[in-house]
């Protein structure tokens, strides 16, 4: 064999192990899934109101602090998410993204001592008028 040759067979070789190794990874991936956290996570729902007017607010954003994981409040100003549980406590932010389709409102952020592994928060965000 020649030195060419040889250097085709090797880089063949090294794509079919990448090849190879790169399927049972997606093969075990596909069977087993991601990584469990055992329970870790803490369910967060609540409703967001207008301080002013008692009423539900629209389109704001509930955001984790800590992983910047986040959800819209829906037309009833209701929200649900799961976030990662800390010794901390649970830090969440409510901020007005779009101040055309609701009127414009001061972000809140909260810190919540999890017990329970589920949380529910009723929060009222005021004006910025």
């Amino acid at each position: 064999m020649n030195k060419l040759q040889e250097k085709k067979y090797r880089i063949l070789r090294w794509i079919y192990a990448t090849f190879c190794l790169g399927s049972v990874v997606f093969i075990f991936q596909a069977c087993y899934g991601m990584p469990k956290d055992f329970g870790k996570d803490v369910k967060v729902t609540g409703i967001v109101k207008s301080k002013s007017t008692n009423q539900p607010i629209k389109g704001i954003k509930v955001i984790d602090k800590h992983s910047s994981a986040y959800q819209k409040t829906d037309s009833n100003g209701n929200f649900s998410m799961y976030v990662s549980s800390r010794n901390s406590g649970v830090s969440i932010s409510f901020m007005d993204v779009d101040s055309t389709e609701n009127g414009s409102f001061l972000r809140k952020d909260t810190i919540v001592i999890d017990n329970k592994g589920f949380i529910a928060l009723d929060i009222q965000l005021e004006d910025a008028k």
